[in-house]
């Protein structure tokens, strides 16, 4: 018998990029990401 394994990134986190993706937003991957994580915002 085939078990599918369902975990956090099959129930929550790829349901919720989808609907982002179609409320407008764009996706951008973590691997291409140009991002400062040091800069302090105010």
């Amino acid at each position: 018998m085939l078990y599918k394994q369902f975990n956090e990134d099959t129930r929550v986190k790829i349901p919720a990029t989808f609907q982002l993706l179609r409320l407008g937003y764009n996706y951008q991957s973590m691997s291409d990401a140009d991002i400062d994580f040091n800069r302090v915002t105010r």
